[in-house]
């Protein structure tokens, strides 16, 4: 891939799926993460399909059928974070409620999913419920970018890197740094640091000219520690 720019490799490379290993916490909501993007609608519901629904104040939009199927959706795993004893795993920021993902929720958002709610009652637990849910949602929010300002930092230094052993020395130590930041990082930024390092790993033995398999401690590759993902993580 001659001529294509470092950043053009991380995007292609973060597709790549890795093996993942298994995470309990995980499982409990994986099964009721709503992934349908947005605009998907579901069957009929009679009970999230009222049969009229209230006009919206001229500022704001109208509540339509659509939101109360998307709502009815996303009910299940709304529930389970709102009120597990647990915190929101990091990774669940991906999943949709609404019209768009967790990640990218602010206080507009947190308003119209309680405007929704209110309008189609499909989770019917009064709010309470919800504000639990944004209260996990933006502790959450808060967590990850703490972890994103090490990705940046991290990605800016495997860029800048030479080829040589120190820089080999760096990629696995920035590797296991990533896995132990794990639980703060969301699945598409462990892919793009682990897409970043192992390209650029690959750059430098290519510069450097230095086989898969080597003879002695400095001719022989230095292995990126396990390569193996976090549950999810190349989904």
């Amino acid at each position: 891939m001659k001529g294509v720019p470092f950043w053009g490799l991380v995007l292609w490379a973060a597709a790549a799926a890795l093996p993942a290993k298994a995470q309990d916490l995980d499982q409990l909501f994986r099964n009721d993460l709503p992934t349908a993007p947005p605009g998907a609608t579901l069957d009929d519901n009679k009970s999230s399909k009222p049969a009229e629904l209230p006009a919206a104040p001229a500022n704001l939009r109208q509540v339509t059928v659509a939101d109360c199927q998307s709502l009815q959706a996303s009910k299940r795993f709304i529930e389970r974070v709102a009120k597990s004893p647990s915190k929101m795993p990091i990774r669940l920021l991906s999943g949709f409620v609404l019209t768009k993902p967790l990640a990218e929720y602010g206080p507009d958002d947190f308003a119209d999913l309680e405007r929704v709610e209110s309008a189609c009652r499909v989770l019917g637990a009064g709010p309470q419920l919800l504000i639990t849910f944004e209260d996990k949602v933006v502790e959450a929010q808060d967590a990850r970018l703490e972890a994103l300002d090490w990705v940046k930092r991290t990605l800016a230094t495997v860029e800048s890197l030479e080829p040589g052993r120190e820089a080999i020395v760096y990629l696995n130590s920035a590797w296991n740094d990533m896995l132990t930041r794990e639980p703060l990082l969301m699945n598409s930024d462990m892919r793009v640091v682990s897409s970043a390092i192992i390209l650029k790993q690959e750059q430098i033995y290519r510069q450097m000219s230095v086989p898969r398999s080597g003879s002695g401690s400095d001719g022989g590759r230095l292995p990126i520690g396990n390569r193996t993902l976090p549950h999810g993580a190349g989904d």
